[in-house]
């Protein structure tokens, strides 16, 4: 019996931010920032370590299913298409 091959579809990277990457960085730290000083000023210990938590969680998931759109293209391919080097695969 004769196995078909699948077809394999190229999943094209999704189109570079707009945005320079000190502008995401400003994105991401401002409100850490700012939610730390207001926690600390409030005497809220413990949400001084659980925010920070969640926030880089908030980032990291958003940033995952989004494809990493404030990576330049080729840290992009990497993510998306690893080689079998990259991943321990046969050689």
């Amino acid at each position: 019996m004769a196995h078909k091959k699948h077809k394999e579809t190229p999943v094209e990277a999704p189109p570079a931010s707009t945005l320079p990457i000190w502008a995401w960085w400003l994105l991401f730290l401002l409100p850490l920032i700012a939610s730390e000083y207001m926690f600390s000023v409030g005497g809220r210990g413990w949400s001084m370590i659980v925010f920070p938590l969640a926030w880089i969680g908030f980032w990291y998931t958003t940033m995952d299913r989004a494809g990493w759109p404030i990576l330049p293209a080729r840290w992009r391919e990497k993510l998306i298409h690893p080689t079998d080097e990259e991943e321990g695969g046969p050689s």
